[in-house]
């Protein structure tokens, strides 16, 4: 019989750290999935300061929500639970607010809204949020608040150069024969304004 002959011994693997190139540009895409249905009106104001109508006149540089706008460092780590990227829409105000919830001053000819996502040049945050985009010249009415910041840490409203950013919490896209649509649904705009009237005199009797 030949003797077995005897087997080497494997070492394990040894584990070797992960190092992230910490300047690297870094991309993130969040996928968000809308409620099965619409929030009453009643539900959406208390979520929100207030309502407007206006146009989006202008969409500035997207940028990052630190402090000083400069991307953080350890991004690899903190992006989007801590830090993420933001843009500011100016909406320009055809009107008084539809509803107005809060004593804050808001500007009479436009507020900025933020939209959550942007690209910069060291980085991009791409939020996949059917029920709430904007683009140039487009008629809308929002609700928007100044509470807790979307797909990212933070509260408040966002410090901008042009005035105080607010988030938005629902959104209706108004089309030239006055009708406003929202991802759920379809109504003329005149019963959306006097739905959030009534809805507003309901919550403060």
């Amino acid at each position: 019989m030949t003797p077995a002959v005897p087997s080497t011994p494997v070492s394990a693997p040894t584990d070797v750290p992960y190092t992230y190139d910490e300047d690297a540009p870094i991309s993130v895409v969040i996928e968000s999935d809308p409620v099965a249905e619409e929030d009453s009106l009643e539900a959406v104001l208390m979520q929100s300061a207030l309502v407007v109508e206006g146009i989006v006149a202008e969409i500035l540089p997207a940028r990052w929500t630190t402090p000083d706008g400069i991307r953080p460092a350890h991004a690899q780590g903190t992006v989007p639970e801590t830090y993420s990227i933001v843009t500011p829409i100016i909406l320009r105000l055809t009107g008084e607010p539809i509803v107005k919830l809060t004593g804050e001053p808001i500007g009479s000819d436009y507020v900025v809204l933020m939209q959550a996502g942007g690209f910069v040049s060291d980085g991009s945050v791409e939020v996949n949020d059917p029920s709430n985009y904007f683009a140039l010249n487009q008629h809308v009415v929002v609700a928007i608040n100044a509470g807790h910041w979307r797909y990212t840490s933070g509260t408040g409203n966002f410090p901008t150069e042009r005035g105080p950013g607010w988030w938005v919490s629902h959104q209706w896209t108004i089309t030239d024969d006055g009708t406003a649509t929202s991802y759920w649904s379809t109504r003329p705009l005149v019963e959306l304004i006097a739905g959030f009237r009534e809805a507003a005199d309901s919550l403060a009797s």
